[in-house]
Parts: C-alpha cells; sequence; structure tokens
C-alpha cells in the first residue's frame, strides 16, 4: 500500500552503523544522522522513536522507547492504513 520503512541512526559514524546493520539482519535502508537534523525536525526526546509520517511528510502518529519486532511500529500503522483502503 505504499508504507515504506527507513530507519535513522542519530550520533553514530557508518562503520558503527554498518556493524549493527548486519549483526541485526536489518533489511531497510538506515540513514545516518550524525549531527541530530532529524531529532530537531520532529523533536525527538528520547531514542528509540518511531514516527509514522504521511505521504507529504505530516507526523501521523509516534511511540517512544524500545519494543518488540515489528509490533509497535504495526500498530501505529494500522489505523492508517484501514483509514486509506
Amino acid at each position: 500500500r505504499g508504507l515504506r520503512l527507513v530507519l535513522i541512526n542519530v550520533g553514530e559514524d557508518r562503520q558503527t552503523v554498518e556493524r549493527a546493520v548486519r549483526q541485526r539482519g536489518y533489511d531497510v535502508p538506515v540513514l545516518l544522522d550524525e549531527q541530530g537534523e532529524a531529532l530537531r525536525a520532529f523533536s525527538v526526546r528520547a531514542t528509540p522513536t518511531v514516527l509514522l509520517l504521511g505521504r507529504e511528510g505530516a507526523l501521523l502518529g509516534g511511540a517512544i522507547g524500545p519494543r518488540r519486532g515489528q509490533d509497535r511500529a504495526r500498530s501505529l500503522a494500522d489505523p492508517v492504513v484501514r483509514h486509506d483502503a
């Protein structure tokens, strides 16, 4: 349905992020934000944070704190996906 998952790493260097991606088996794009620009742009106060953005970049939902697998992201996306259907 056009939903795309992108991870943003904040404050770590490329080598550290590449190693973590390999170790954790991520298969989605991971963007580097070494300067914390994403934190400021979305007023992120803690990590990890999950943000659900609409097609035009509007913030539709969010959750702060660790979560198991895709459970939290899916719970944020389900109402939006159902609404678009």
